[in-house]
């Protein structure tokens, strides 16, 4: 396939299109991505371009990307329609190689603050985000999806927390010295604070029931069994002591 003699100082493709031509295009071009579906699993495209109207489209461009090695590197790769910029191996417009996406008037840039360039973003089509907060403080990684659940990473707060996307279930972990854990769902709030040691174990079975559980210590209460011990009540049980002895 030829796409003709390349007039890059004019701006524009020309000539007849006959493959025994040599085409060179010693720059960059924009192509509009045509197909994504590498049959060969190497994220290539296709491509048309669009001062070329009617042209058909390229053979498989590969793409550029953040790094690539074998079963590992950054994954992105153009939506059809998206616009691009194109590079071409040693000039060989049979040798296309995308090496950018660009915005237009049609596909605009996921929602920023443009006027302090605070915000850094990833946005998926469907509306999956992480965002790098950068405001002059310490500022703040956020992964949210596209209905809203949400993992906030806050080193202004010193907060790690993960919610549901009304809100309404939270996870939300203090730094620092505070050694607090607070766990909401709904109007139940759980809260775990520790200035030493915390330990819940069960291999086979821990079960707490409510309506009403209290257990307070304000010195020492120990409760230990190798064996069974077993405390039933149909009605009032009450052990009081400024001392009570049993064996």
């Amino acid at each position: 396939m030829s796409f003709g003699d390349f007039d890059f100082l004019g701006g524009g493709f020309s000539g007849s299109g006959n493959s025994s031509q040599t085409t060179k295009i010693h720059g960059v071009v924009v192509g509009v991505v045509t197909d994504n579906k590498d049959p060969d699993n190497l994220a290539r495209v296709k491509l048309k371009f669009p001062i070329r109207e009617g042209e058909e489209t390229t053979d498989w461009a590969r793409v550029a990307n953040l790094f690539a090695g074998k079963d590992r590197g950054s994954l992105f790769i153009p939506e059809v329609g998206d616009e691009v910029l194109v590079a071409f191996h040693l000039g060989e417009v049979s040798q296309p190689y995308v090496i950018g996406s660009l915005w237009n008037k049609d596909q605009t840039a996921p929602k920023g603050d443009a006027d302090k360039n605070n915000i850094r973003k990833f946005r998926s089509r469907s509306g999956h985000e992480i965002t790098f907060n950068d405001d002059g403080t310490d500022g703040n990684v956020q992964i949210q999806c596209s209905k809203g659940h949400y993992i906030l990473l806050d080193d202004k707060a010193d907060t790690i927390k993960v919610s549901d996307k009304d809100g309404k279930n939270i996870i939300e972990i203090k730094g620092g010295d505070s050694g607090k854990i607070t766990v909401t769902s709904g109007n139940a709030v759980l809260t775990l604070t520790a200035q030493g040691d915390v330990s819940i174990n069960g291999q086979k079975s821990v079960k707490v029931e409510s309506p009403q559980i209290n257990i307070e210590s304000s010195g020492m209460l120990n409760l230990k069994a190798s064996g069974n011990i077993q405390m039933e009540s149909s009605a009032m049980v009450t052990i009081k002591g400024s001392m009570v002895k049993i064996n």
